[in-house]
Parts: C-alpha cells; sequence; structure tokens
C-alpha cells in the first residue's frame, strides 16, 4: 500500500482536526488595544486523572524510504503540534475509531506557519519532518490512558511525489 503526501486544507484535514494558522480575518483586540488576538483550536482535555501539558519536540527527518509501520490515538484529549522555524511537518491520521483502520491512513505536509491540532482519539503517526528535522511545541495531556499504539501487519509506503 502506498500513501501519496496531500496539501494541507481545511477542508480535506477536517476529519482529522484543526489547522493551526493565523486566519486572514482582523484579530480580536486585546491587552488595552495593544495587541490582537485569533483562537486557533479548542482544546480538549477529558475529566480524567491528568494534565495539561506543554512540550518541546525535536523531530527527525523521514528518509526516503520512509514507511508508516505504527500509529497512536490520545482518547482522552486533543493533540496540538506547532511548528517553530521554516520545518514542514507530516500529519499522517486516519479517522477516529476504536480499530485503526489501515487503509484510511492519509498523509498531509503541514508547511511553516501552521500547525495541526488532532482531534480526541484521531488516529496518528508520532511526529516525523520533511527533508529536514525541525521542532515543534506540542499541547496534549499527560497521565493514565493517554495513548494507544498500534502496530501495522503490513507498513505502509509514503510517496513524497519527488
Amino acid at each position: 500500500m502506498i500513501r501519496r503526501v496531500e496539501t494541507l486544507s481545511t477542508e480535506a484535514f477536517a476529519p482529522f482536526g484543526e489547522i493551526l494558522a493565523k486566519p486572514d480575518t482582523p484579530g480580536h483586540s486585546i491587552n488595552q488595544g495593544s495587541g490582537e488576538s485569533w483562537l486557533l483550536a479548542r482544546l480538549r482535555l477529558t475529566e480524567q486523572e491528568g494534565v495539561a501539558a506543554l512540550s518541546l519536540y525535536r523531530v527527525a527527518a523521514a528518509p526516503a524510504d520512509f514507511r508508516i509501520g505504527v500509529m497512536e490515538r490520545h482518547p482522552a484529549s486533543t493533540q496540538a503540534f506547532i511548528p517553530l522555524g521554516a520545518g514542514t511537518l507530516l500529519a499522517i491520521v486516519a479517522p477516529a475509531a476504536e480499530r485503526l483502520d489501515p487503509a484510511a491512513i492519509r498523509v498531509f505536509a503541514v508547511p511553516p506557519g501552521s500547525g495541526v491540532n488532532f482531534a480526541t482519539g484521531t488516529w496518528h503517526h508520532p511526529a516525523v519532518a520533511l527533508g529536514v528535522p525541525a521542532e515543534a511545541l506540542v499541547v496534549g495531556r499527560v497521565g493514565p490512558g493517554d495513548c494507544d499504539i498500534v502496530t501495522l501487519d503490513r507498513p505502509i509506503t509514503v510517496d513524497f511525489g519527488h
């Protein structure tokens, strides 16, 4: 099975979560008029034991022969990835469900200046970058039951479209 890297768009990514990017519309005035604010995403944490966590990830670049071999999901929270710098992340996702459907896996390139917020329970591959290593701020939940991981019976090849 092969998956081609897709262009990230609001419509295409909607089943998996939200794109994090500053809208082209004016923000709301904040700090007595000295700044603006835009709501980028609604982060969700369940009432289960655990805490919100802000982490810095250093993400390795995918090799040219990259294969998807594992997927994970966070059943008790959303998980947001906000790239730092000029690196491009890959969002490798499948719909939220009790069981992963490997045939439903899609791969999106998350360009510099944008991020993603995976919806609660969305299956996704651990963070990986396109071309060169990248760094990202990650907002999620840390605590009991925060991550389910599955290994694919047959790895899926990623077509980078070179």
